[in-house]
Order: structure tokens, then sequence, then C-alpha cells
């Protein structure tokens, strides 16, 4: 297919820009009427010969599929969707695994015009069966763990097909999906969707209360580009780049990654593995030469605890987001991939990588902070009372415009109140709180829900998190606020201790040492020591969690 137009908007790579500020400015974004993502990923390069995806097993063994490998594949699904009576808005669940059958599903299933809903694999019986039962899912693609889950689920939840990518058949009488597509025609006319029509559910965490289904419509793909173009390609697009996340792509990353990616035509490494293996992990990233890797705070931490002999020297850039990155981090992975550019990125589902930094445009990685507000993004800083801005040092509530940015979620599946209270004046409210510097970089200060007010001071948990981070003897740390019949809410730090470290005598002095580092009023009045912190599967802090213990 040859591409119109309005596609130069997104070649930012193609034009040498002298700054920041140059880039930020002169960007608008180019909508169509008109678009589906499939059609403008595997689709859009399917006449050539190009590599799409790297498929790694956790034993090792792989699988490569050009652009045409994967749209042919994608149209035989698309085919037998379409065969099994799923059509256009009808809702597919498909596994969060890195593997071929992932994508696939999702291509095929935005072929024929039907809106995805990413699981994780990791996903228990109520989880699975809420989102299924939220979003009256007609198919579902999934591996074994899934599986097992889906034969332990209300047997009354209305769910047509099953369709098992490890195993031929079992629960919810399940069909292999190899043997479901064979001998379906691998052509097929995509269906013509509307830029605004829903391409996918995903469920946040669900951290606090029930997850919410974020609705991401096609255009989505497209608020994206600019971002990743300066986060995570750092303005620079080579013929040898392969980019790898390390996250499941049942979350926003499955966008921010593989079909961003793939709009340039840039192939991409799926490794379908277990759990966590620092060790297995640096020798996939060796092994096939990753060029941009993106990976939360957490998942660099435990590459950091896993010695290698050299540096690795085909990553050019190291992409970080969901939590603060810290300068320790930074120094290592520079340490470790020899000359990177290091980025962090800043936003969630319903808006993501909307802030970040990029060396490319002189805009260097902050300690602290979450970067600057990425071409086509608007970011404000609101009052929490009353919505006013607030002024430059004060700290607001982060919104990003919502009115004609193409990344925002359309809303929030089956769940009107907190869409409206999400998308408010034309603003998407994060109930994140930031504070802007004279730089322009925004600091992170925390949830509008975690901030703790002790004693009439409003402290964000981070800020203490970040003075605890730079003691010798914390490893990792959490802090939250708890009750107090004197001061109302006090602030309290898990603390897990670093290797070499003993508890021993430890609490004054890290007391000490957040008065020291940050302010009097900030310490934390109690200090707990704990194992490890709880976290999503994404690495994402559950604060709920601790504040309960």
């Amino acid at each position: 297919m040859s591409d119109p137009a309005w596609t130069t908007a997104y070649d930012l790579h193609r034009t040498e820009w002298s700054d920041y500020e140059q880039l930020y400015s002169a960007f608008e974004w180019t909508v169509p009427d008109r678009f589906n993502i499939a059609r403008y990923t595997t689709e859009r390069w399917a006449g050539s010969s190009r590599l799409a995806l790297v498929a790694v097993a956790e034993d090792g063994r792989e699988r490569r599929y050009t652009f045409g490998d994967l749209d042919r594949t994608a149209n035989r699904v698309a085919n037998a969707l379409a065969a099994d009576g799923v059509g256009r808005g009808d809702r597919v669940a498909v596994t969060g695994r890195q593997c071929p059958e992932s994508v696939l599903a999702h291509l095929g299933a935005w072929k024929v015009g039907a809106v995805t809903v990413p699981l994780s694999p990791l996903l228990g019986v109520s989880g699975l069966e809420y989102r299924l039962r939220d979003t009256a899912v007609t198919a579902a693609v999934v591996g074994s763990t899934l599986l097992e889950t889906l034969s332990e689920i209300d047997p009354q939840l209305p769910l047509a097909s099953v369709y098992a990518i490890d195993d031929d058949g079992g629960a919810r009488d399940s069909r292999s999906f190899r043997g479901w597509i064979k001998g379906e025609p691998d052509t097929f006319e995509t269906v013509d969707t509307d830029a605004n029509d829903p391409a996918s559910v995903f469920y946040t965490s669900g951290s606090t209360g029930d997850p919410k289904g974020v609705v991401l419509p096609h255009r989505t793909l497209l608020g994206l580009l600019p971002s990743y173009l300066t986060l995570k390609c750092n303005l620079e697009i080579a013929d040898d780049d392969r980019h790898w996340t390390t996250s499941e792509w049942s979350w926003i990353a499955l966008y921010t990654t593989v079909f961003t990616s793939w709009f340039y035509g840039i192939p991409v490494l799926g490794y379908d593995r277990g759990a966590f293996d620092g060790a297995a992990v640096w020798s996939v990233i060796d092994r096939y030469d990753v060029t941009v890797l993106s990976a939360p705070p957490a998942a660099l931490r435990r590459l950091r605890d896993v010695a290698v002999e050299s540096s690795i020297d085909s990553v050019r850039v190291v992409f970080s987001g969901g939590a603060l990155l810290r300068a320790e981090t930074v120094e290592w992975a520079r340490r470790a991939f020899g000359p990177v550019a290091v980025h962090v990125s800043y936003g969630l589902t319903e808006a993501a990588c909307v802030a970040g930094n990029c060396e490319a445009l002189g805009k260097p990685f902050r300690d602290g902070s979450i970067g600057v507000p990425q071409p086509g993004h608007d970011i404000r800083l609101l009052d929490t009372e009353d919505g006013t801005p607030v002024a430059t040092g004060e700290i607001g509530e982060i919104a990003v415009r919502a009115d004609d940015d193409p990344v925002c979620m359309s809303r929030y599946w089956n769940a009107p109140e907190p869409t409206a209270r999400t998308l408010r004046n034309g603003w998407l409210h994060t109930n994140d709180l930031g504070r802007r510097r004279s730089d322009g970089y925004i600091a992170y200060v925390g949830r509008a829900d975690d901030v703790i007010i002790c004693d009439g001071y409003r402290i964000g948990p981070t800020e203490i998190e970040a003075a605890l981070a730079t003691h010798d003897a914390v490893a990792e740390v959490a802090v939250v606020g708890v009750p107090d019949p004197q001061r109302g809410e006090i602030p309290k730090a898990y603390v897990v201790v670093a290797p070499d470290a003993t508890e021993t005598d430890l609490i004054e002095t890290l007391q000490q040492h957040v008065k020291d580092v940050l302010a009097m009023y900030k310490y934390p009045r109690e200090i707990a020591f704990v194992d490890e912190l709880p976290r999503t599967s994404t690495g994402k802090l559950k604060r709920d969690e601790l504040g309960d213990s």
C-alpha cells in the first residue's frame, strides 16, 4: 500500500531540529478520519521482505516473521474470526504473552473491526472473570496458564470460542489456535474503521478497588508516535534497530513498543518467558543485539543485581517508565551498556508517554523528574481545589489536554462516573501530583490520594522515598501515610535493607538522614523492615497493601 500524505507528519526523525523548543512548537497533530492499526502496521509493510518479529521461547526456540508473514497469517485469523461470527465491535480477549499468536490475534481482530482485551497470564480466577464479564468477551486467545484459570470460572459466563495457543483442547471446549486458522485464506479486506472506533480495552492494575477498562481507540497509535521517536528512538531510526520491552504485552507496552515500531517498519523482539530471570534477560539482549531496551525501574534494578562480564554495546537507548528512575540506576545503565541515552517517560494507560526527556533534543535525564511535555502533548499542573493552573514551583495535579490529543483514552468501559471524574472540561486528570521546575522539567510528587497531611504539612511519599534511597543501607523503600491521633497522619517507611547492611540501630539513622536530606518535618515517624515490597506484575508499587500492614 502507498502511504497517504498525512503520514509525513510523523516523520520527525527525518528533520534536524535545533532543540526541544523548536520541535515542540512546530509539531501539529494530523489524524485522518479513517484509521485502523492493522492496516498501518503489518499491512503497511506486507509487500516488503522486512523482518518484523523475532519470537524467542524460554527454552531458546526461535521463530522469525517478516511483515508479509505476519500480515498473511493475521488475514487467516481474521477469516477464522469472521467464520465464527466475530465482527465489528465484538470483544476478543488476548493473552499478554510475548508470542506471535498474541499479536496475530490483535491484528486479526482489528481487521474484522473487533475490540481486543489484553489479559495478563498471571490473572487469577476473579480477575479473569471480572474482565471477561465486564466486556462481554465473545472469543479468547489464551495460553496454558489462562486456559487452566478459565476452567475455574463461572461456566455460565458467555464465552463462545476459546483458542489455545499451547494445547489442542481442554477447558471450555477450547480449540487449537493453529488448527483453527489452518486452511483459512491468507487474504482479507480489512474493515474500514473510524479513527475513534475502539481498538482495545486495557484494564488498569487495580491496586485500589476494581480495575477500570481503559478504552483506547485506533487513533491512540498515532498519539504515541511523536513520543516513540523522541523517547525510544532518540530521534534516530537505524537499519539495525531492534526494540524489546521487558513488560508483558497485556499492558500499554504492547502499543508503545510493538505497534509503534511496526508503524515505522522496525523489527521487535518477543521473549515468551515465565518468571523474570536476570541472567536469561541479559543473554537475550546480547544474543539478539537489542538496540532499544524498554524496562521499568524495577526490571533495571534486577538486571543491575546480576553480574555480567562485560558491557553490552548494542543498546543505544534505555527507556524506562511506570515509576521514578533514580540517578544511581541511570549511572549503572551507562556503565552496563556503554554510551547510551537514558530516557524516562511519564504517562498512564489513559494517556501514555506524554512526558519524558530526550538527549537528542538537549533534554538530559534529571533526577526526580518525569521530564518535559513531549511533542503534541499539553500538560498543566492544576490546583486540586479549584482547577486553576498553579505557579512554577507549586504542587498541582498533572492534567493532559484531551480535546485534541489522540493519545488520550475515549472513556472507561461501562463506567460513566469514573470517566466524568477523569475527563473534565477538556482535560484528562491523572490524579498525580507534580511541581514544574524553573527549567521546565516536571518533578513528580506522588499520587493525589497518597499525599500525607501531617501536622498541616502536605508531604509527598516519593520525596521521602527518594531521600531514603540515597542511603547505602537501603535497597528499596516505599512510604505511605498511616493514621496518628495527634498529627492526623504520619509517614511510615517500609524498607528493604541492602544485602551488606543490618537493621540494628538503623531506624534513627534513617530518620536523621531524611531530616538532613529533605526537611525536618518530612522524616518517617515509623520505619518497618520488610523482605520485599508488594508490586503489580508491571512493577508498580501497591501502596494500599502496605497501608494495611
